[in-house]
């Protein structure tokens, strides 16, 4: 099985991996996606001001960090895992690339957002399940 697991740093998704590693993952069997999706045109703070190199190296390398860390907490040598970074709306973004990898199944936290925030802002969760073909896990 393709199993791919979408992870954003959060506390949520900090659950949903070590959940999956713990209740969900096979690996003798199983090979593992990491997908993190950093948000495109982020200016909240701009590195080119102080020195450290344009926007989108800055976000790139921190999510390469972030699926690193994740990666490294798996049982050294036991798992197949790609690492997938990407920029975008992480629904899409994570629906396209489960669809075009070919994953069995998604893993994701839910963030718990009321009616109200997930209309506002959009549940990822909530968009996988209703668009994807392949089973999705939420963990709580």
């Amino acid at each position: 099985r393709l199993v791919a697991i979408a992870v954003d740093g959060s506390k949520h998704s900090e659950y949903a991996f070590h959940w999956a590693v713990k209740n969900f993952l096979r690996a003798e069997t199983d090979q593992l996606m990491l997908i993190h999706v950093r948000p495109a045109n982020q200016f909240t703070y701009s590195p080119i001001l102080s020195g450290e190199g344009n926007v989108e190296e800055v976000d790139r390398k921190a999510s390469h960090e972030l699926l690193q860390k994740y990666s490294s907490q798996l049982p050294a040598g036991q798992y197949n895992v790609r690492l997938v970074s990407m920029s975008g709306d992480a629904r899409e973004a994570i629906a396209w690339k489960v669809e075009s990898a070919g994953a069995d199944v998604v893993i994701v936290g839910s963030h718990g957002r009321g009616p109200i925030r997930k209309a506002l802002l959009g549940s990822v969760s909530d968009h996988l399940v209703k668009h994807l073909k392949v089973p999705v896990i939420v963990s709580r």
